[in-house]
């Protein structure tokens, strides 16, 4: 008789999503699936975005070790119109959700000194996204990038690539996750297991952002 884990794994494999792209081993979902919950804590990291959508999940034991579950991309067609790969982005974070079951969903905080339009498209997604954490009953941390960068490499002004190399450390990965969104989610990730294990609360309060500056 198969178990719950290869049972669920092999539903899943069978549904179609044309947007949501798992680019983990489906094992790793299976392994996952049959671990004891009180001995980890699931954290879900997310980069938004309207045209892509980093996502990393990974489990957290006692000692602060991280693990990884799952990463990959939402992605939505550029000729649609925004409500609806807004609607796309809501419902594949939904099924990610309710497939993960994370603890705490740990997404990009935004600040004004961005890029505008990028700021108006971002916020969309990340508004949908927040909506579909608070629905689901998760906890919600959030970080800037420049926090991410002093977190995970001790130097707010890192580059892309050095982060992406301690992602790859950290999760004893033998490559750097792929592509650049996903790795960036897990970076968000790690971020909130560092502070976590620091003994602060970063859910509700972050490092300001003048404090992280070199």
């Amino acid at each position: 008789m198969e178990n719950f884990a290869t049972i669920v794994t092999k539903c899943f494999i069978r549904v179609k999503l044309p947007a949501l792209l798992f680019l983990y081993p489906p094992s790793a979902l299976a392994n996952a699936l049959h671990r004891p919950y009180h001995e980890v804590m699931r954290l879900l990291g997310i980069d938004p975005g309207t045209a892509t959508v980093g996502y990393g999940v990974i489990d957290v034991d006692l000692d602060y070790h991280s693990t990884m579950v799952a990463f990959g991309v939402i992605k939505t067609p550029p000729q649609l119109p925004m409500a609806e790969r807004l609607r796309i982005i809501y419902d594949d974070a939904r099924q990610l959700l309710d497939l993960y079951r994370p603890a705490i969903v740990i997404i990009e905080k935004l600040f004004a000194f961005r890029n505008v339009t990028n700021v108006i498209t971002v916020a969309q997604a990340r508004g949908v996204l927040t909506l579909a954490a608070h629905q689901a009953g998760c906890q919600i941390a959030e970080y800037t990038p420049m926090q991410v960068k002093q977190t995970i490499t001790g130097y707010g002004r890192a580059q892309k690539l050095e982060i992406q190399e301690m992602v790859r450390d950290m999760l004893e990965l033998t490559a750097i996750p792929r592509p650049d969104d996903a790795a960036d989610a897990l970076a968000f990730a790690l971020t909130h297991v560092q502070f976590l294990q620091g003994g602060a609360d970063m859910t509700e309060d972050a490092p300001r952002e003048s404090e992280l500056a070199p």
